[in-house]
């Protein structure tokens, strides 16, 4: 950053720009693969997700054998 003639923000300053603004970083209550985390967002269908599912209780049933 100094041999670009930048000045380096701290972490401090991050969080406390963070804050300011009213953001915070997302963190899971728990585990969570990104095809569920899109269906929540609303970025895949329910066609997909269900197809997801069926496909993750197939693999959980073939584990359990």
């Amino acid at each position: 950053m100094k041999s670009e003639g930048k000045t380096p923000y701290y972490q401090t300053a991050f969080f406390e720009l963070m804050e300011s603004m009213n953001l915070s970083i997302f963190k899971p209550k728990k585990d969570q693969c990104d095809t569920c985390i899109e269906f929540e967002a609303g970025n895949i269908t329910r066609e997909e997700y269900q197809s997801h599912i069926e496909r993750r209780e197939q693999g959980a049933r073939q584990r359990s054998s």
